[in-house]
C-alpha cells in the first residue's frame, strides 16, 4: 500500500513469512508505467518505507521483493500507486 505523505511516499507492506527468515526487502519503484528500478533495500523486520525523492504532479508505483541469507528472493509483490499532488514542494 502507498499513501502520500507531504511531500513524501509512505510505502508500506506485510511483513513476509516462509521456512526461512527474511532478511529484507529490496523496493523498486517507477514513475508512471516507466520500468521498475531499484530505490532502496529494507533490512530486518521493516515493512514500510518513506520515499523523500518524488516530485509533485507525478504519480509512482512501487512493488518490493523479500530475501533471506540464504539468498532466496521472493516473487515480485503486487503493485502499489501513489500520486503526488501538484505543488508539493520538492524535495530538499
Amino acid at each position: 500500500k502507498a499513501a502520500t505523505l507531504k511531500p513524501n511516499i509512505l510505502y508500506r507492506w506485510r511483513a513476509a513469512t516462509d521456512d526461512e527468515r527474511v532478511y529484507g526487502y529490496e523496493v523498486f519503484r517507477t514513475e508512471g508505467e516507466g520500468e521498475f528500478v531499484h530505490l532502496a533495500t529494507a533490512r530486518g523486520a521493516m515493512s514500510s518505507f518513506i520515499d523523500a525523492s518524488v516530485v509533485g504532479g507525478r504519480a509512482y508505483r512501487y512493488r518490493l521483493r523479500a530475501f533471506d541469507l540464504a539468498g532466496n528472493r521472493s516473487e515480485d509483490s503486487n503493485v502499489a500507486e501513489a500520486r503526488v499532488p501538484a505543488g508539493v514542494p520538492m524535495p530538499s
